[in-house]
């Protein structure tokens, strides 16, 4: 893995030559809604105003991958949905979060019943780039009074969260082509998922599992079409999800190699495309 600095770094080396594919996948924060304040829908919305996620693409990603206003892509197979956008502003996010009940205290964090507005983020402690992700959340969040705490878990611990649902806040990766958007969606009715986890709170949670199982056997791409367009409305309805940035595959090679190239999957390297010319 190359992180986003050191493949800015070796893009502006002669020695190198560097290529970044299109869109394979996309990077959400996922919401629990079974926790005592992600359950709030308001407060889920106002999460939703108060994430800057132009300055995690820009400034921490390098530009290097787009700004997500759904959870997946429009390019991705019936995912073109027309969906409402979610902008960014702290205004709405302060409004939702006073709807809610959250009142400003004197330390600047908001409090209701005499509990702090206080959310914890779990991530893999292997990935540098998500504990940064994490901290530039953290700053937008104390903007608008909630208090944001960040901890990272060995891969196999965090894995195992995944499992119990005990987290208020997760990082969660779409499976990337060409498993997008059918086993991506899924894999959200197995327990085993952050997703599921986090959408067990969900009053329609059993009509959206139901919606999935039926969805996989369908053979009326009108039908399908319909289908999967009730469900990404649905889900971006109650913001369950945070959409952060579609991801990108990068790579760096030697200039004497070519044929250097991006297969439709993330995870398979076109090795047999490239050559050294004589």
């Amino acid at each position: 893995m190359v992180d986003n600095d050191s493949f800015k770094a070796l893009s502006e080396q002669d020695k190198y030559s560097t290529a970044v594919s299109r869109p394979v996948g996309s990077r959400a924060i996922v919401l629990n809604s079974q926790k005592p304040i992600t359950k709030d829908p308001i407060v889920r919305e106002a999460f939703q105003s108060a994430i800057n996620k132009q300055m995690i693409a820009e400034g921490i990603l390098n530009g290097a991958e787009q700004v997500a206003d759904t959870l997946l892509a429009p390019s991705v197979p019936y995912a073109d949905v027309n969906l409402i956008k979610q902008e960014y502003s702290e205004d709405r996010a302060n409004e939702l979060l006073t709807k809610a009940g959250w009142k400003i205290g004197k330390d600047g964090y908001r409090y209701k019943d005499g509990n702090k507005l206080e959310i914890t983020i779990y991530y893999n402690s292997d990935n540098a780039q998500e504990r940064t992700i994490s901290e530039s959340m953290q700053n937008d969040l104390k903007q608008v009074g909630a208090s944001l705490k960040i901890i990272g878990e060995e891969k196999q611990a965090y894995f195992d969260r995944q499992k119990t649902g005990d987290f208020d806040l997760m990082y969660s990766l779409s499976w990337g082509l060409p498993y997008d958007p059918q086993t991506y969606v899924s894999s959200w009715r197995v327990p085993s998922h952050a997703d599921y986890q986090a959408q067990v709170g969900l009053e329609k949670k059993e009509w959206l599992d139901q919606v999935i199982t039926d969805l996989m056997s369908e053979q009326s791409e009108d039908n399908r079409k319909q289908m999967y367009k009730d469900i990404l409305t649905y889900i971006h309805s109650e913001n369950i999800y945070i959409p952060l940035t579609y991801s990108v595959t990068k790579a760096v090679h030697s200039k004497a190699l070519k044929g250097v190239d991006f297969n439709v999957s993330q995870y398979e390297i076109p090795f047999e495309k490239m050559y050294f010319e004589e």
